[in-house]
């Protein structure tokens, strides 16, 4: 596996905090960061497919794992048509508990 530069998202806010962890609640979220791990990118047709779900579906999961910047979504322009292409937003996470600025 080609290694990545890390990426770090810092988490001290409690709000954000909850989207995080209900973002990573989800099986089939976890199922989407681990297809994401073994590739740079991959478009939401072909995710909902690895994961047999409905494109719908796959929406839902995306947006709740892009909310707390897990998963990036970019639209790319192939020929006539667009697709989006999902890949993952932060390779570490940092959460500070003791965090009292807040």
């Amino acid at each position: 596996m080609e290694k990545r530069s890390a990426k770090i998202v810092f988490f001290a806010v409690l709000h954000r905090l909850m989207l995080l962890f209900e973002a990573l609640s989800s099986a089939t979220r976890m199922k989407i960061i681990e297809l994401l791990q073994q590739t740079e990118s991959m478009n939401m047709d072909t995710l909902a497919k690895s994961l047999d779900i409905t494109n719908g579906a796959l929406t839902a999961h995306v947006r709740k794992l892009s909310e707390c910047g897990l998963v990036n979504v970019k639209l790319h322009t192939i020929g006539h048509g667009t697709q989006k292409l999902c890949s993952l937003g932060e390779s570490k996470l940092v959460i500070d508990l003791l965090d009292k600025t807040l």
